[in-house]
């Protein structure tokens, strides 16, 4: 019999228990199960003794994703880019899939012209560089802000608050400029 039954639990709770824990080192994995164990059974056993099985089914909805508790008992976050990289991200990538890949599609057909291939082979290979240039961009620049904004990259950054000389100015469909708020570095209207 194992140690959740004895706190008067059932097996719902031995699942979730074992969903967290493992995905903690392992090194914490005996305290965090006995501190779940012992969480969920109090407040199971503090909404009364009218129905234990609802009971012990709404304290481990209420408790959330045991992948979500994992991350927060081990530190980790579940972003692969992390929020301190994830603008930057996302700018990089615009600029790149609406610059470079019209660019390196294009002269991919008009290479295929001067090959002296028919139209519909110049439209496959157009296509096609779309395609895998695209998804190649998309690949690698994602991999090198993932590496970049892994755990060994240190603590998040971010924009002091209060500076909004920091920030870029705002405008709004081209006409006004809103100031930013301090702290926040956003642009949106």
């Amino acid at each position: 019999m194992s140690k959740l039954h004895a706190y008067g639990t059932g097996t719902l709770t031995d699942r979730y228990v074992v969903e967290v824990v493992r995905r903690i080192p392992t090194d914490q994995r005996g305290d965090v199960a006995d501190e779940l164990r012992a969480t969920i059974a109090d407040t199971v056993e503090a909404r009364g003794p009218a129905d234990p099985a609802t009971a012990e089914r709404g304290v481990l909805t209420e408790m959330g994703d045991p992948i979500r508790l994992a991350a927060r008992y081990a530190g980790r976050p579940l972003a692969l880019i992390g929020p301190e990289l994830y603008p930057t991200y996302v700018r990089l990538l615009t600029v790149l899939l609406s610059t470079v890949l019209p660019v390196v599609t294009a002269m991919s057909a008009v290479l295929d012209v001067l090959d002296g291939q028919g139209v519909g082979e110049v439209i496959g290979g157009a296509v096609g560089a779309v395609l895998t240039v695209g998804a190649q961009m998309i690949a690698w620049l994602t991999v090198v802000f993932a590496l970049s904004s892994g755990p060994a990259s240190g603590p998040a950054r971010s924009a002091e608050p209060g500076r909004p000389t920091t920030c870029p100015t705002a405008t709004c469909r081209g006409s006004v400029a809103r100031r930013p708020t301090p702290g926040w570095c956003g642009t949106h209207c």
